[in-house]
């Protein structure tokens, strides 16, 4: 964060010391400054300074004072260390001067010049909001003030990255190994331009060598000093990608926007490198700002020739900008709150920052003062948004607040099971169960069976609940309770999440309620997971609910059962799909539309010829609460035969790709033979979700290209929103 003034007081007592300055506030805030000329007209045996940092509202009234601190300056001079927060802005000032070092100060003329705010370095605990710095200087003798100094301004936080900027750009290749084609967009802007390549191979390369040249440009135009420079053997690189950390943040930045070798040897095919933003591209720090010249080379050692040279001519620029998602796209919530109403209207002390708006709006509103709320006219009016009391804290930024009313219908998240484990590791129990209605979204439930063989004198159980990524691995138990069986019997309420389970099970079975736990046939039947109650602060995504019983006296395991299921589900509203009639033809249907759990998407392709090679492209879109804006969130483009012969080189798209392969025809092999395929019956409520999704509408794209020209063969985009499973959807 930088400091940023824009009002400066300063009172002396002019028979002590005289002070005169100068504040500089030019239209780049980064380069404010000031200087002070400082006469003591006498000498000074003591000073005392008092430090005060204070947080300031909108209308220009001190809020609460956030940093304070008495000094005792000659102290101090002897013992820098004493103060952390003084000696930051101590030794930022003294080599920006020449102050007294010691005391008693000796009269002189002393300064203090080109004291940048912006270079002053600030505490990270203190809030993004406007402040005033206050710094009085006394005599400890008289308690005089001696210096009364007050700075306004404002704490913003800035981001400064070099940006390079291309002018021209160069391409060489040897045409009986390679054949290139580069597009250069947007040339003429500043924060989109883009490089893309298209790629041939044609004959294989065993080896292959990589030069890149960063040189420094004068004005004239002729080369100053090489900036950069590497040498790297590009098959050892790829076998050991770390060995280089400069060259792995650009290869990896690459990689993710191509399709491009992997290993040596570099068998012949076609390859590409697409939308690669000249702002995206990570820049070394320690660059300066200037023209440049990059070269990239690529040669073979054994016949030390140059197959490949590639020269991009443009400056590096040092741009600024705030910290906020300049697209519109909303980031990450930055306050939440969920309020009973009713509560709330009874108790508004209950919640403070929603108290500070409450009264502004009372006062302005007839609205309701009680529950229940009966049926009238209300209404909000002139609400002025710059009187709105908005908290210190919250950045200066773009921003939107949300505010959603739900009525009291119950609105509790629903777990749907698609696969259940059980293992019995011990003959002292055994254990069998049964799934119903697996397929079914509402009607799911579970039956067990216990043969408990011999008496159980004492049980643990450890419950664990596990959010799963997308590729299926699992990520940190977001709960995890070690449970002694025996004392929960015996105080159920010493742990309220498996109570709530343990009388939701109790009620369906005839299991002891005491230790020891005596052999004989136990049950539970008719267990519906839409019935369990699942805790609201559970995210909406698919997860792994893990039981595992043990004996402590043999520290044995000798029960685990694993749930896997989801919280959230994909409910579609339409499907839109257009194709090329010279390559392909494709009918498609969205079944049972207005269910949100039954729905179905069926489509019938019939190809019209051999396709040797395919891209496909898959975009994942969060829409705007407009309707029309479309925040990007994934986007994947396969070679389509690539991915068929190593699905797992994507897994976002080998999760599609799976699910879509299961009793369907798709193609298989490559090259793709012209004949029929059909994907049928598909259900998106079956699909796995990336539990980083939100529950909002989407857009879901899916184009296919054929050829070296990426001629474009169907494009699909599915329409839709991501709901929670909710228990009104079973009623």
């Amino acid at each position: 964060m930088l400091a940023i003034g824009n009002k400066l007081e300063l009172h002396t007592d002019n028979r002590s010391i005289y002070i005169r300055h100068v504040f500089r506030q030019p239209e780049q805030v980064m380069d404010q400054s000031i200087d002070f000329e400082i006469e003591i007209m006498r000498k000074i045996n003591d000073m005392k300074l008092q430090f005060a940092y204070y947080g300031m509202a909108r209308n220009g009234t001190v809020q609460n004072v956030i940093v304070k601190r008495q000094v005792d300056l000659c102290f101090y001079l002897r013992h820098p260390k004493s103060d952390r927060v003084v000696n930051v802005v101590y030794h930022y000032v003294a080599t920006h001067g020449h102050t007294p070092s010691r005391c008693p100060m000796a009269k002189g003329s002393y300064y203090m010049r080109n004291l940048k705010p912006a270079d002053i370095p600030i505490p990270p605990f203190l809030p993004e909001s406007e402040f005033m710095l206050e710094l009085i200087y006394r005599s400890e003798v008289r308690s005089v003030p001696l210096v009364e100094f007050r700075f306004y301004g404002k704490l913003t936080r800035f981001i400064s990255n070099l940006l390079p900027i291309a002018s021209k750009v160069n391409l060489k290749y040897d045409r009986r190994t390679f054949n290139v084609s580069y597009a250069f967009n947007e040339p003429k802007t500043l924060y989109n331009q883009s490089l893309g390549f298209e790629i041939d191979i044609l004959r294989t390369l065993k080896d292959a060598k990589f030069l890149l040249l960063l040189n420094a440009v004068t004005k004239s135009g002729t080369m100053q000093t090489v900036l950069l420079k590497r040498q790297i053997d590009l098959c050892f690189f790829l076998r050991n990608p770390k060995s280089d950390r400069l060259m792995k943040t650009v290869y990896d930045y690459v990689r993710e926007r191509s399709h491009i070798p992997a290993r040596c040897p570099f068998t012949p095919g076609s390859y590409y490198m697409r939308n690669m933003r000249l702002v995206d591209a990570p820049i070394p720090a320690f660059l300066p700002e200037t023209e440049f010249i990059l070269d990239i080379i690529y040669y073979s050692e054994v016949r030390a020739e140059k197959q490949v040279e590639f020269r991009i001519y443009g400056r590096l620029l040092s741009m600024v900008y705030y910290a906020v998602a300049l697209n519109g796209s909303i980031q990450s919530a930055l306050v939440r709150r969920t309020v009973d109403l009713c509560f709330f209207l009874r108790r508004p002390t209950s919640d403070r920052l929603l108290k500070s708006f409450y009264d502004y709006i009372k006062e302005r509103s007839k609205l309701p003062a009680k529950c229940p709320v009966p049926a009238d006219d209300y209404n909000m009016r002139d609400l002025r948004l710059g009187d709105i009391p908005i908290p210190a804290f919250l950045p200066e930024a773009e921003g939107m607040v949300e505010t959603i009313y739900l009525t009291g219908l119950r609105q509790e998240l629903v777990p749907v099971a698609n696969k259940i484990e059980l293992k019995v590791l011990t003959r002292s129990v055994n254990v069998t169960y049964k799934f119903h209605q697996r397929k079914s979204m509402v009607n799911q439930s579970l039956e067990f069976d216990v043969d408990i063989t011999r008496q159980l004198k004492d049980l643990k159980l450890l419950l664990v609940y596990y959010v799963i990524a997308l590729n299926g691995t699992v990520h940190n138990a977001l709960i995890k309770r070690p449970i002694d069986v025996c004392f929960f019997f015996r105080n159920p309420r010493s742990d309220r999440l498996v109570k709530s389970i343990y009388d939701y099970i109790k009620e369906r079975s005839n299991f002891t309620t005491r230790c020891p736990i005596e052999r004989g046939r136990y049950y539970v039947r008719n267990v519906r997971p839409a019935d369990v109650p699942v805790p609201s602060f559970l995210p909406e995504a698919e997860f792994i609910f893990e039981l595992i019983y043990h004996s402590e006296v043999r520290s044995e395991k000798m029960i685990e059962f694993r749930f896997h299921g989801k919280l959230l589900i994909p409910v579609l509203s339409k499907v839109v799909v257009k194709y090329n009639p010279k390559f392909i033809n494709v009918s498609s249907s969205l079944n049972n539309i207005d269910s949100i759990t039954n729905q179905t998407v069926t489509f019938e392709m019939e190809m019209y010829r051999e396709l040797k090679d395919m891209k496909a492209t898959f975009s994942y879109y969060v829409v705007g609460l407009d309707g029309s804006s479309l925040n990007h969130m994934i986007s994947r483009t396969v070679d389509v035969c690539s991915f068929i012969k190593r699905p797992s080189m994507d897994r976002f798209v080998k999760n599609v790709y799976e699910h879509m392969k299961r009793n369907n025809r798709i193609p298989t092999v490559c090259p793709i033979p012209a004949t029929n395929y059909y994907i049928r019956n598909v259900r998106p409520a079956a699909v796995r979700l990336p539990g980083f999704f939100p529950e909002s509408s989407f857009v879901f794209d899916n184009n296919y290209y054929s050829g070296i020209r990426s001629e474009p063969m169907v494009e699909c985009r599915f329409h839709g929103k991501l709901v929670r499973v909710t228990d009104d959807m079973l009623q």
